[in-house]
C-alpha cells in the first residue's frame, strides 16, 4: 500500500513538472523579474532569469524583444557559457551571464540590459527561450514618462517635453497658495524623487482695516489668498481702496495713502468778500487762486486743499473804504 502511494506521488509530480509551461528537456526558468515594474522613456530596463540547466548536450539560449532575437547564449554541459555574435541588433543592450562551468542541474542568472528605452518599447514582450518547444519565459514592458503634479495651487515649469528620465521640473506655488520652491527629477522609475505642497492662503476679513473718517471694510468671513476686496471711500473723500489678501495671510491696501480729501469750494465763496473762479470740489494737496470780490479789498493767494478737508492760506478781505486799524495801547481810551 505505501509502494502505491509512494508511486502515485511520484506520478503527480511528474505531471506537474510536465506541463510547467517553464519546465522542457534542457531547462527550468524563473519569472523573469524587472528591476522596475515601470520604467521612464530614457532609462536603462534590467531583466533578470534563473537558469536551471537540465539537458545534456548543447542548446542557445536567446534573449528576444517581441520577435527580434538581441543577445544569445551557447549552453553546454561542462562549459561556460559562450556569448553567441548576432549579425544584427536593431536595439541598445548588453547582456550577461555566469562566468563559471555550467553542469547539469545548476541554476545560473541570465541578464539583459535594455538601454535607453522609448516610449515604443510600451507593452513589447521581453523573453529568454531556446529552439525546444515550451522552452520560454517572457515579461511584458511598461514604458512610460514622468508625470509632473498638477494639483491645486502648483505651477511646474519642465525641462524637456516628455519628462523622461532626468527631466527636471521646477515647482512653485501660484499667488494665493504657500509653500516651498521644489525642483523635482524623474527616476528610472517614471516617478518623481520629490513632489511640491502648496497650500491655500487665507485672510480673515476682520482683520481688514478701518480708517474712520476716510474709509472702511465692512467685509465678514475670509478671504482667499490673491483675491481683492474694494470699498468706496467715505462722504467727502476720493476715489475706492483696494485691499489685497497675500500669500501670508496678510491684507496689503493699495495705494498706501488711499482716499484723498475732498474741500468743497463752496466753503471759500461762502464767506463774504473771497471769490474764486474754480467750482465744485478740490483733491487734497491741490491749490486754487483764491481773490478778494469786487467792493473788497486784500492781496489774493493760493489756497491749499488740507487732509481735514479744509483750507489753508485763505486771503483777508475787507470792505472798501473801512479802515482797518491797528489797535495799540496808545490809541485806546479808557473812560
Amino acid at each position: 500500500m505505501y509502494n502505491i502511494l509512494l508511486t502515485s506521488i511520484k506520478i503527480c509530480l511528474s505531471l506537474v513538472i510536465l506541463f510547467d509551461p517553464k519546465v522542457n528537456g534542457q531547462f527550468h526558468f524563473s519569472e523573469i523579474s524587472l528591476q522596475s515594474p515601470i520604467s521612464s522613456i530614457g532609462s536603462n530596463v534590467i531583466a533578470t532569469a534563473n537558469v536551471t540547466y537540465l539537458g545534456s548536450s548543447g542548446l542557445e539560449l536567446s534573449w528576444k524583444i517581441n520577435h527580434d532575437t538581441v543577445e544569445a547564449y551557447w549552453i553546454e554541459h561542462n562549459q561556460i557559457p559562450r556569448h553567441a555574435t548576432l549579425s544584427t541588433n536593431d536595439y541598445n543592450t548588453l547582456s550577461s551571464t555566469t562566468t563559471s562551468v555550467v553542469s547539469t542541474g545548476d541554476t545560473f542568472s541570465m541578464i539583459l540590459e535594455i538601454k535607453n528605452v522609448s516610449l515604443d518599447l510600451n507593452n513589447s514582450t521581453v523573453s529568454l527561450s531556446c529552439a525546444v518547444a515550451g522552452c520560454i519565459t517572457q515579461v511584458n514592458l511598461s514604458i512610460k514618462y514622468c508625470q509632473p503634479s498638477t494639483g491645486s495651487g502648483v505651477i511646474a515649469t519642465i525641462s524637456s517635453v516628455p519628462c523622461g528620465f532626468g527631466c527636471t521640473v521646477q515647482y512653485s506655488c501660484a499667488p494665493g497658495y504657500t509653500g516651498n520652491d521644489v525642483t523635482a527629477t524623474c527616476q528610472e522609475d517614471a516617478t518623481f524623487d520629490a513632489i511640491p505642497i502648496c497650500t491655500l492662503s487665507t485672510c480673515p476679513n476682520s482683520d481688514l482695516p478701518c480708517s474712520n473718517h476716510r474709509y472702511c471694510f465692512y467685509q465678514t468671513g475670509s478671504s482667499n489668498g490673491g483675491s481683492n476686496v474694494t470699498v468706496q471711500c467715505n462722504t467727502g473723500y476720493s476715489g475706492s481702496v483696494s485691499a489685497m489678501c497675500g500669500n501670508d495671510g496678510n491684507w496689503t491696501i493699495t495705494p498706501q495713502s488711499p482716499c484723498p480729501a475732498l474741500c468743497p469750494v463752496s466753503d471759500i465763496t461762502s464767506s463774504p468778500g473771497r471769490c474764486t473762479t474754480a467750482t465744485g470740489d478740490m483733491l487734497e494737496g491741490q491749490n486754487i487762486t483764491v481773490t478778494c470780490c469786487s467792493g473788497y479789498e486784500g492781496a489774493s493767494t493760493m489756497s491749499i486743499c488740507t487732509s481735514d478737508r479744509s483750507w489753508s492760506n485763505l486771503p483777508t478781505c475787507t470792505k472798501a473804504g473801512i479802515e482797518v486799524k491797528e489797535v495799540t495801547r496808545s490809541n485806546i481810551v479808557i473812560p
